[in-house]
């Protein structure tokens, strides 16, 4: 474990948090729920709270079903404006979906989520942010059973956490295949029925702690379900060698 920390602005705690999510997939369905649930938590201890703009031009299909938090009525609907309407309608919030690819949109937000799919939507969300038009960037990606969170920052800074661009330019790097199933039977045989929630929660359990306790003192992790192992990754230097599968996750 890192003996390092970092600390986390301190209007972070006085004010509302932007909060942006990009792509409300696999990963970013069940962020954006963990988002709701983080809300509703803060509002309870007296915090005012986060506000969520989602982002995803993909409508929903058939294939997402059962690892989406989807249903049958969604088929056709179009995901960020689904499920930003279903969270809004249940727990009394006024977000925003956005069916469009990624911008920064408005202002800059405090937070980003990138929950993309291949490694040329990350490079994307990359070269749309770096000018500084976001503040701190989470980003998760992952394989069949595998996966990675990383936090960092964006901006001209110099005394700031490292991105993930930075730490692991080869997540950006060529190009990956990231065409849709055709069933859920055929989405199964990509990835693991759990992947994501497992882990989409070490990624919430990572925004929670920067709310509650105003630090953190590692910057994400890899995930191994395969092993049943998690890998905390430093905030100080990379662990290029502790995770072989790393390379391939999207």
């Amino acid at each position: 474990m890192s003996t390092f920390t970092h600390k986390l602005p301190a209007e972070w705690h006085s004010r509302a948090v932007h909060v942006n999510v990009a792509g409300c997939g696999g990963n970013g369905c069940h962020v954006l729920m963990g988002l709701a649930q983080l809300q509703k938590a803060l509002r309870g201890l007296g915090h005012p709270g986060i506000e969520v703009t989602a982002f995803d031009p993909d409508t929903v299909s058939e294939a997402n079903l059962g690892r989406q938090l989807f249903t049958e009525e969604d088929i056709g609907q179009n995901k960020a404006l689904t499920l930003i309407h279903r969270l809004n309608i249940a727990f009394g919030l006024d977000w925003w979906g956005i069916p469009l690819e990624y911008r920064p949109y408005q202002r800059t937000p405090d937070l980003l989520i990138s929950c993309v799919d291949s490694k040329q939507a990350r490079a994307g969300i990359y070269d749309r942010i770096r000018a500084g038009k976001a503040d701190y960037w989470m980003d998760l990606g992952n394989g069949p059973d595998y996966g990675q969170v990383v936090l960092g920052q964006v901006g001209p800074a110099k005394k700031r956490l490292p991105n993930v661009a930075e730490l692991y330019p080869e997540m950006l790097q060529g190009y990956e295949n990231d065409a849709p199933s055709c069933s859920l039977a055929e989405a199964l045989t990509h990835q693991e029925l759990f992947v994501n929630r497992t882990l989409t929660a070490f990624a919430l359990h990572l925004v929670w702690t920067m709310f509650r306790r105003g630090k953190i003192r590692v910057a994400g992790c890899f995930l191994n379900l395969q092993e049943m192992t998690t890998v905390p990754i430093p905030l100080k230097g990379a662990i290029r060698s502790e995770s072989p599968k790393r390379r391939r996750a999207a």
